[in-house]
């Protein structure tokens, strides 16, 4: 009767670690993708030469805008699964097919994001990130 009350307890036990650890992980997600809701950042990209934009991070799209003028550049859905961000092309005046996917690595330090493409299935974008952080755009 003992062996069968250890076991019990014990498979609900591994029950009980298994739902915290999804919990944990559904938490991480959620707190990864909140550090960029609703944030902008200021940068440049590669148009070909260095060229001021801002990235808008809102809900489930990123646009990314001419800095001088607020012309739009490229809009993309993205995703955030911990340090990377994956993008999908919605529209844009790149020359990368719509529903295109990029991805990157990033970081946030001190208010500056910093970006480091992993891969894209279009080559001209994946040259157009430069080496420099943007910079949170405080508003």
């Amino acid at each position: 009767m003992e062996n069968a009350l250890n076991i019990v307890y014990n498979l609900k036990l591994e029950k009980m670690k298994n739902v915290i650890f999804t919990l944990i992980l559904f938490l991480v997600a959620i707190s990864a993708k909140s550090q960029l809701v609703g944030t902008k950042w200021k940068g440049n990209v590669n148009l070909p030469n260095p060229t001021p934009v801002i990235m808008n991070f809102q809900k489930d799209v990123a646009e990314l805008t001419f800095a001088m003028n607020g012309s739009p550049l490229e809009s993309a859905s993205y995703s955030i699964k911990k340090d990377t961000i994956i993008f999908k092309k919605l529209f844009g005046g790149s020359p990368c097919a719509g529903n295109s996917v990029y991805t990157v690595k990033f970081s946030i330090t001190d208010d500056k994001l910093s970006i480091v493409p992993i891969a894209d299935e279009c080559e001209q974008r994946l040259n157009a990130w430069t080496k420099e952080a943007f910079v949170r755009v405080k508003e």
